[in-house]
């Protein structure tokens, strides 16, 4: 126990100080971007929107649930997935508080790495998701209703097919996700006629110190405990367990260590002492890059919220992109660093 609380305190003062840099940088860019105006940079058409989505998102702090709120009211304003793609896919690869970590910890190649990681997956996918909805093969994947004007009202088109829902012949109140919109749906047929609310549609952005106080309560419970639990692992865990798993020269190790992310991975504050811990026992950097690249967008939150905005065939997508496209780059990194 005194060998686990020594490493928790030497790994903490040694991460600690690129952490709350970290913090304090995410909640100052979360509170000076509003999303209302980060939604209207994707209202053109072409490649660029998709590079605008890809740096927005290896910018922005936000988490899978962060993101959800962005892409939905980005769907239901009939945004192509393109630019949506590329934010799902770059978003949980890179933020603020990654590369100060990662770099201040594990070393800056490694940081620099995975932020490039992130904007090539991020503008190459996005690209690619653009082409397929063009070619119609990611028809119908949204699970958020689209809304179009039509003739001055605005209409719920169905996200699974081309034909607008039924007249609803009662009225009641309803809340689209995310769109903070308050509609009212009448007796014209397909026609729900929308009023902007003016107390969630703001693009104020949050300020910051609530934001700063918000990341201070969620992230450093998390880092204390994850602290401890790699002080554990270096304590307990023998080295050659490690070695044979995830060492330079094993054929599986990046492999294996980028299926961790779904199960093993919460948060970057969690990820990099254990990962850090991992290393030191004789995990190659390769692998714990490829961790680090699938864990923040494998993970069973992460999924979850793609889920909630997605079907089969664009999840099966951002999987396989995010999974080959990190191992791929692992080796990569292995070979030049």
């Amino acid at each position: 126990i005194r060998d686990i609380a020594i490493y928790a305190q030497q790994s903490g003062m040694r991460m600690g100080p690129y952490l709350l840099v970290g913090i304090v940088l995410a909640a100052a860019l979360q509170s000076a971007i509003p999303a209302a105006r980060l939604r209207k940079l994707f209202a053109t058409a072409g490649a660029w929107p998709i590079v605008i989505a890809t740096a927005a998102a290896v910018s922005t702090p936000l988490c899978s649930c962060g993101t959800v709120s962005i892409m939905i009211p980005l769907l239901a304003a009939g945004v192509p997935w393109g630019p949506v793609f590329a934010w799902l896919i770059a978003s949980p690869i890179m933020g603020p508080t990654d590369l100060l970590l990662i770099g201040g910890t594990l070393g800056w190649d490694m940081a620099v790495t995975k932020l490039l990681v992130g904007l090539v997956l991020g503008v190459g996918g996005g690209l690619l998701a653009d082409h397929l909805q063009a070619a119609g093969i990611l028809a119908g994947q949204s699970r958020v209703p689209v809304m179009v004007d039509v003739g001055g009202c605005t209409s719920e088109i169905a996200s699974t097919s081309n034909c607008c829902l039924p007249p609803t012949p009662t009225r009641e109140v309803s809340t689209f996700p995310g769109d903070a919109a308050r509609c009212v749906a009448t007796d014209t047929p397909t026609a729900t006629c929308c009023e902007a609310n003016p107390d969630t549609d703001s693009e104020d952005a949050p300020g910051f110190v609530p934001v700063l106080l918000e990341s201070l309560r969620s992230l450093l419970p998390i880092y204390v405990l994850f602290l401890l639990v790699a002080g554990a692992v270096s304590v307990l865990v023998p080295t050659e367990w490690i070695t044979q798993l995830f060492g330079a020269g094993t054929a599986w190790g990046v492999p294996l260590a980028a299926a961790l992310g779904t199960p093993l991975y919460t948060s970057v504050a969690s990820a990099v002492p254990l990962t850090a811990s991992l290393v030191e026992l004789g995990m190659a950097r390769r692998a714990a890059l490829a961790f680090l690249l699938t864990g923040p967008g494998s993970s069973l939150p992460a999924l979850s919220a793609v889920l909630i905005i997605a079907r089969v065939r664009v999840v099966v997508l951002y999987i396989v992109l995010l999974y080959f496209g990190s191992v791929a780059a692992a080796y990569l990194f292995g070979l030049l660093f």
